[in-house]
């Protein structure tokens, strides 16, 4: 039987298209994994901001960020002043940690900065 004069490319074989399907979901995986982390910040009251935080607390939720597992953090005792800047992060351990649980399972992490009083 004559081959097609049309066909540029060589057929696929089940190697081949097994190969191809694992590149694409090992390429949206990777995707998946870098888009997962983020960093939200308040900014609140900044004419006094320092550079370093003065507090930091962990919090962790699971099904779907829906059920919190910790207590909510209290920032008043660590903050008596009030709040001059807030910052919610999901580092990529973190998000690696809910991508491999499914989004059974999610930690981020809450920096906050003090308001400085005026001297």
């Amino acid at each position: 039987m004559p081959e097609n004069p049309m066909r540029i490319l060589p057929r696929p074989t089940n190697r081949r298209v097994r190969k191809m399907m694992t590149q694409i979901g090992f390429l949206f995986s990777i995707i998946l994994m870098l888009t997962s982390c983020y960093t939200t910040t308040f900014y609140l009251d900044t004419d006094r901001l320092r550079v370093a935080h003065d507090g930091e607390a962990s919090h962790a939720s699971t099904v779907l960020s829906t059920v919190d597992l910790d207590d909510p953090t209290q920032l008043r005792p660590l903050c008596p002043s009030g709040i001059s800047k807030l910052e919610m992060e999901q580092t990529l351990t973190d998000g690696l940690l809910h991508y491999f649980t499914l989004g059974f399972y999610s930690t981020q992490t809450t920096r906050v900065w003090c308001k400085r009083r005026h001297q």
